[in-house]
């Protein structure tokens, strides 16, 4: 092995440029054919590996098989090639070929029947970073094993993860990259499990002739920083983890790098049953988008990789270098509501100033985590046993994705939000998050205390079902060791979580216990979401799930059969008003007398109003165990139910 000064990488990450004038486009379909989403079976669906059915069971908060594993049916296409119309990708998720079209084949198939609409597809060149003198060596901590990559490890505290026997384990990661070169030392027990060039298409992901000679450098340093393993001089968090590797990058100045190469890439290793893809594409500014279109819902490769996380997939993206210039904000799929944005520290922990910054257009915190960005120790990829300095957020992101692979090796049941919401709360900046490095950085040494108890839960579902006034919830868990008891936390749309509920945890004989709270008094036609979490012995909070329901709204007058049904000290009655009304609410004994007045001609809003009864009468004494009346009147009528008090 030989050490030699290289220059730094400056400002690596992926920077894009506009194409004033692409000849791809992607072209949307209407439907995929003859097939319903009630056809989907495994006949007509993508084939999935083992691998990913499993994880899809496990992980993915959809069906099984979903209509957007169907292909773009195969008829239309057909269509478009006998116009000679070179089809480059076909995407199932989005229901859509790129292919290159001139000016008359665009006004053509506009008008197909079966076309919903054209768009070019988003083009970049990465930018070149400049060079300069290798930084001074970093401060070193006792650890020889990692040698200078000690801190970028240690700043997450994955020294103590090794040092526990997790490494990633069964964990198959999928790395997007311009190509990689696996001649270098570090790679000598590196497990890949499949590669595949989206540029060429064919497997071979190193340079191919007429590739700039630099085309693998970054894929490779970035492999290398995520599963490096030459001890002394480099090691990566998930060295023990299997690869898939993908060439979706094109850095010839004459060829710019496609959107639908990454689509592509993503449904591939999606297909092939990856746990993690580690990403560092960038789309903003550069190729046309606006600020507004960083929503989380517009740009297509953010619209990919939250179908990816739907299937059961964890995303991470690199959240740019664009924080000292005048877009300053991050990029897409990093915008992606349940993408995980990775932005950048010095090596002291700081914020780097180039890091990309948030919040997105809709307001959301991003990015989620951070890691070491500034001087982070990987190879000299055009050598065998080389070594450099490289500076980006490009470097960040598989640090922090190789975490997550630590991580969910040893919590494989944790879905996609679940590991990103775990890392979070073991993160530096958890309680006080901001845009600049999130929740900062995951300290593994604490996380891994929580991983190696092994905290017994896990969960076999959580559903919701909206009500009238009221959202009701529902988890089965098979496991439950050391959970002292559940926290249920709620926000209505985009306003901060808060702790509704704590549930006493009661493990059953059987190993199967289910819970239920329901969510009294809520407004109607509002969007709620809920977060499950289970404290275990150590005070610790686990975030388990999450769901979201929309409240139901009323549907004319209605009074609810109150609950419960006997009643032995108060009761809850339901009032439904579709349209704002006078209302009067009164409790009569089984003599048609008059009890009490719970509501006396009270102008109420068009909602579902919630009124307790404490089985008092109007001077406040409770009254004789029986049966009773209510009556609702209001201005659109009078409805009555029936109710039992026992003492």
């Amino acid at each position: 092995m030989r050490l030699i000064l290289l220059p730094v990488l400056f400002f690596v990450f992926l920077k894009l440029t506009f194409a004033e004038e692409s000849e791809r486009y992607w072209v949307f379909f209407k439907d995929k054919g003859q097939i319903s989403e009630a056809g989907v079976s495994y006949k007509t669906a993508a084939v999935l590996s083992q691998k990913a059915v499993e994880r899809r069971l496990l992980r993915s908060s959809s069906p099984l098989l979903t209509y957007s594993d169907l292909p773009p049916w195969g008829h239309y296409i057909r269509q478009l090639e006998n116009l000679g119309i070179k089809i480059h990708q076909q995407s199932h998720w989005l229901n859509a070929v790129s292919c290159y079209l001139n000016g008359a084949d665009k006004k053509q198939i506009a008008g197909f029947s079966f076309v919903q609409h054209i768009s070019p597809v988003k083009t970049y060149i990465r930018a070149v970073g400049r060079n300069g003198l290798l930084p001074p060596v970093l401060h070193k901590l006792d650890n020889e094993e990692y040698g200078p990559s000690l801190n970028q490890n240690a700043m997450l505290g994955i020294p103590a993860s090794h040092a526990a026997g997790l490494h990633g384990e069964d964990i198959l990661i999928a790395v997007f990259d311009t190509g990689f070169t696996l001649d270098h030392e570090v790679f000598n027990q590196i497990q890949i499990t499949d590669t595949w060039d989206f540029i060429h298409n064919d497997s071979d992901v190193d340079n191919d002739e007429g590739d700039l000679p630099s085309q693998h450098n970054h894929g490779s340093e970035v492999l290398a920083v995520l599963a490096g393993y030459k001890p002394g001089e480099l090691i990566g968090p998930a060295y023990r983890a299997r690869f898939l590797l993908a060439k979706t990058e094109d850095l010839s100045s004459e060829t710019h790098l496609e959107e639908d190469n990454w689509v592509a890439a993503a449904e591939w290793a999606e297909r092939a049953g990856a746990d993690i893809i580690s990403t560092s594409v960038g789309y903003d500014y550069s190729v046309g988008y606006t600020y507004e279109d960083m929503d989380g819902n517009t740009a297509i490769i953010t619209r990919a990789a939250d179908l990816a996380v739907k299937k059961g997939v964890a995303v991470f993206s690199a959240a740019g270098n664009e924080g000292l210039s005048a877009w300053k904000y991050i990029g897409a799929p990093a915008d992606g509501d349940s993408v995980i944005a990775v932005g950048g520290v010095r090596p002291d922990g700081t914020y780097w100033p180039s890091s990309s910054q948030g919040p997105t257009y809709d307001g959301r915190l991003k990015p989620d985590l951070a890691a070491q960005a500034e001087q982070v120790y990987s190879i000299n990829s055009g050598s065998i046993d080389e070594y450099q300095y490289v500076n980006g957020t490009s470097y960040a992101c598989p640090l922090v994705a190789g975490t997550a692979a630590i991580v969910l090796s040893a919590m494989p049941f944790l879905n996609p939000v679940a590991l990103r919401d775990t890392l979070k709360h073991y993160a530096s900046r958890y309680k006080n998050p901001d845009n600049f490095v999130g929740s900062g950085l995951v300290d593994m040494e604490r996380l891994i205390v929580f991983v190696l108890n092994k905290p017994g839960v896990h969960l076999l579902e959580f559903t919701g079902s909206p009500g009238p006034g009221r959202n009701l919830l529902d988890w089965t868990v098979d496991r439950e060791i050391g959970n002292t008891k559940w926290l249920v936390s709620r926000r209505e749309g985009s306003t901060p979580f808060q702790t509704i509920s704590e549930i006493e945890s009661i493990p059953s004989a059987t190993g199967i216990q289910t819970y239920s709270y329901t969510d009294e008094d809520i407004s109607s036609g509002r969007s709620f979401t809920y977060r499950l979490f289970a404290v275990i012995q150590t005070g610790e909070e686990l975030f388990v799930d999450s769901l979201t329901l929309s409240s139901l709204a009323p549907a004319g007058l209605s009074l609810l059969q109150n609950y419960p049904n006997p009643f032995n000290d108060r009761t809850r009655l339901i009032i439904g008003l579709s349209s704002p009304q006078t209302v009067n609410l009164v409790v009569f004994n089984i003599r048609g007398q008059q009890v009490k007045e719970l509501i006396t001609n009270e102008n109420l809003s068009a909602d579902y109003h919630h009124v307790i009864w404490d089985a008092t009468d109007a001077s406040g004494n409770k009254v004789s165990t029986g049966s009773y009346y209510v009556r609702l009147k209001s201005d659109s009528g009078e409805q009555m139910i029936k109710i039992l008090y026992v003492k």
